[in-house]
């Protein structure tokens, strides 16, 4: 039934909300301040070369790649609880300076600034995995997961279309980060009260919940931090694959959230409030099957239909293979706007299985080191994020239909490729240096009993 736990995979999703209405806010925001066609022209329009504005889009990727491994270590090692506000906060403040900064500093101190936004906001990702492991019972770990990852596409849905009517609005482009900055303290001040970050601390929660979540996660999560075992961990090959086929995700992801705006507007010629619209479909195609699709993983599992190594292959399958397989057509489709967005939107569906697929590995394999490793794993789909806007650049020059074909054939290579490495090398089996021994076990609470003492 439903718990405290769903409470709490909810707020996680609430947070992926907020991250994902920032990272809107740049995509769009730098069509309308870029386009008198596309904002209230009673606010200025800054005349940026094409290279400065793929610049700006990389540098949030840019700021993420820097940031996710210190987060995953501090994720660790730190309270995530206020790791997690502290980071909102600091992005919070970071929203609200954009006008202002790219009045002063032009799309170079933009880009200072989207980086810092991509650097804050690579805590987001360890400190989601680390507070569902905690939560989490095994046999609904891939469940409250998919729930909490909806925040993502759920929030780009939502803040493409938004922030391109704010931008028409009476406050013009500068609402949209403003908007941002309001949500992320709404959302921190809800985390504050009702957030924690594991069973134990809880207020909220009942005795028999708490004891229903410790007892079907069979010992495999630690009630404190072990040491992380690099080594063993760097040189796994589930986790050398799981970073592959992230890495393939993440250059996907990057031209569909920062480079479809641009595709919708260029080649399909549609104005800004369209294109916010037209840009949000398939992010509502994700949000219609996250859930379901989360459920039904879990379900195939549980009922011994599938193990949990095939299950999680065949969704990854379907998420990167038809996935790409799709946008290689949807290249194919040119300036065709129907079939452009039904293909579109048919390939981000598809890519909503890789959120019951890969993506939930990491508390299968680890879940002690969950944050690490997505910590890791997010490194790798960043320098996927930050290389994928600047390939765009290089391939787009005029903005025409045969351009962005190639545009579409290479992300949908890319995604195929990886697709086929997980399917043949990934596995969900528990690693072994996941485990902490009842030596140290032991050595824990005897200095646990000795300070009480």
């Amino acid at each position: 039934g439903l718990g405290y736990r769903h409470v709490m995979a909810t707020l996680a999703l609430l947070l992926g909300f907020v991250m994902s209405v920032f990272q809107a806010g740049i995509t769009v925001g730098i069509v309308s301040m870029t386009s008198k066609n596309s904002s209230n022209t009673d606010f200025e329009e800054f005349d940026w070369p094409s290279t400065g504005k793929n610049a700006i889009l990389s540098s949030y990727f840019w700021g993420s790649l820097l940031g996710s491994l210190p987060a995953g270590y501090l994720g660790q090692k730190l309270n995530v609880k206020f790791l997690i506000m502290g980071g909102t906060l600091v992005d919070s403040v970071l929203a609200s300076l954009t006008p202002t900064v790219a009045r002063a500093g032009g799309w170079q101190g933009y880009c200072v600034l989207a980086s810092l936004q991509g650097f804050v906001a690579s805590l987001f990702a360890p400190g989601m995995y680390i507070l569902v492991s905690r939560w989490a019972p095994r046999i609904e770990s891939t469940t409250l997961l998919g729930l909490a990852n909806l925040g993502a596409p759920l929030g780009t849905a939502i803040a493409l279309p938004v922030c391109g009517l704010l931008a028409k609005g009476p406050f013009g482009w500068p609402s949209i980060f403003y908007f941002g900055t309001l949500i992320s303290l709404l959302w921190t001040t809800i985390f504050f009260i009702f957030g924690s970050q594991s069973p134990s601390e809880s207020r909220f929660i009942s005795d028999a919940e708490k004891e229903y979540i410790i007892v079907n996660q069979n010992k495999t999560v630690a009630q404190k931090a072990p040491p992380i075992p690099w080594g063993r961990l760097l040189t796994s090959r589930a986790v050398i694959i799981l970073f592959l086929a992230e890495v393939a995700n993440g250059f996907g992801s990057g031209i569909m959230q920062s480079e479809v705006p641009s595709y919708v507007h260029d080649v399909l010629d549609l104005p800004i409030e369209l294109n916010g619209i037209v840009s949000a479909m398939p992010w509502i195609c994700i949000c219609t099957l996250l859930a379901p699709s989360s459920w039904l993983a879990d379900f195939i599992v549980r009922k011994g239909i599938l193990s949990r190594t095939v299950s999680k292959k065949v969704y990854s399958l379907l998420g990167l293979g038809m996935n790409g397989t799709l946008l290689i057509l949807c290249g194919v489709a040119g300036d065709n706007l129907t079939l452009a967005i039904v293909l579109m939107c048919a390939a981000t569906a598809f890519a909503t299985f890789t959120l019951s697929g890969f993506h939930t590995t990491h508390l299968d394999i680890a879940p002690n080191f969950a944050g690490v490793l997505a910590a890791l794993t997010s490194f790798g789909g960043h320098i996927s994020g930050v290389i994928a806007p600047l390939t765009v650049g290089l391939i787009v020059k005029n903005n025409t239909a045969s351009e962005w074909t190639w545009v579409f054939v290479e992300t949908g290579s890319v995604l195929i490729v990886g697709s086929i490495i997980y399917v043949l090398f990934g596995s969900t089996d528990l690693q072994s240096w996941n485990d902490v021994s009842e030596e140290e076990d032991s050595k824990d609470r005897r200095n646990e009993i000795s300070i009480t003492a």
